[in-house]
């Protein structure tokens, strides 16, 4: 070793010491690129929510009488799946998603590489599979293209609670996610965001089975005809069944706070945060898509807000 090399090796162990997330000297050439991953179901993957429920959507009558969705075809008329590089609480850009906040708030801390993210939702999903999408993440950090994973979003469950799935195999599926993001080796601890369910039932009060979409059918209508999401803790008959219901999500968001703790007790580089601030929330019509189940550009905006104000790190 030269004399003249001293000055660079001191210079390199300075960068690494600093937090990668900022100033990783992972790439040898141009600047550093960190990774933030989404995982969850089809509210992080913004189904349904390129059309609101305040918009046109269903043609005319068929032989039968049932009335469909209008052809996507249609000018001026969006009706995908999903839409997670657009109207995502998490990933999208024509909102104001976590994936545009965390570019934002990185730029401020004086990052000043690149931020990509990685939204493995998928619509329907519930947590056996959400394992796998943990396993992508890992994947994609083991590909050697990124200093480190700055940030996950976790949003499971919703679909474990319409079809009430068991609480003892749901603990061991979030266990085993916990365990693949635990397995990403980096210095600095993965920040995990856990959200917990919204208020599910609430979609089937009069207030919203009565919202009318244009065409004058009511959201009950539309359920009952086109959609018919989650029947389980939607379709209750009085008050006591609707506490019920709400009492049903809210162990779900029990098991997860719980599954949370657990986590962070055995995964020490994860640095895991649950928030119950969407159960804290009630849901109004103009939240809704045109299902009037998943959330609209509206609604998703307004997650990404209520959520992010719940993360401490940025």
């Amino acid at each position: 070793m030269t004399t003249k090399t001293l000055p660079l090796l001191a210079a390199l162990f300075f960068f690494m010491s600093i937090d990668a997330v900022h100033h990783s000297l992972a790439w040898a050439a141009g600047k550093p690129r960190v990774l933030m991953g989404s995982l969850g179901d089809s509210i992080t993957a913004a189904t349904f929510a390129d059309l609101s429920a305040s918009e046109p959507f269903l043609g005319p009558p068929d032989e039968n009488g049932v009335r469909h969705p209008t052809d996507p075809s249609v000018p001026g008329v969006i009706f995908s799946v999903t839409n997670k590089a657009t109207y995502s609480w998490a990933s999208g850009e024509k909102i104001q998603s976590h994936f545009l906040r965390l570019k934002n708030a990185l730029a401020r801390q004086g990052f000043e590489g690149e931020l990509r993210i990685q939204n493995e939702a998928i619509p329907g999903e519930k947590a056996v599979r959400l394992e796998q999408q943990a396993a992508r993440l890992a994947e994609a950090m083991a590909s050697g293209q990124y200093a480190a994973l700055a940030y996950v979003t976790f949003f499971i469950g919703n679909n474990d609670a319409c079809g009430e799935t068991q609480e003892a195999a749901m603990r061991g599926q979030l266990r085993e996610a916990f365990r693949t993001l635990a397995s990403i080796p980096q210095k600095e601890p993965i920040r995990v965001l856990v959200s917990g369910l919204p208020r599910i039932p609430e979609l089937g009060t009069a207030p919203i089975r009565q919202h009318r979409i244009p065409g004058s059918m009511t959201c009950e209508e539309v359920r009952r005809e086109v959609f018919g999401s989650c029947k389980h803790l939607l379709n209750w008959k009085d008050p006591a069944e609707f506490e019920q219901r709400l009492e049903e999500v809210a162990a779900k968001n029990r098991l997860l706070e719980e599954a949370v703790q657990d986590a962070a007790a055995r995964f020490s580089n994860l640095d895991l945060v649950f928030t119950n601030v969407l159960f804290e929330k009630s849901i109004p019509a103009s939240w809704l898509a045109v299902d009037c189940f998943h959330p609209n550009q509206e609604g998703q905006s307004e997650i990404s807000r209520l959520l992010w104000e719940a993360q401490p790190w940025y």
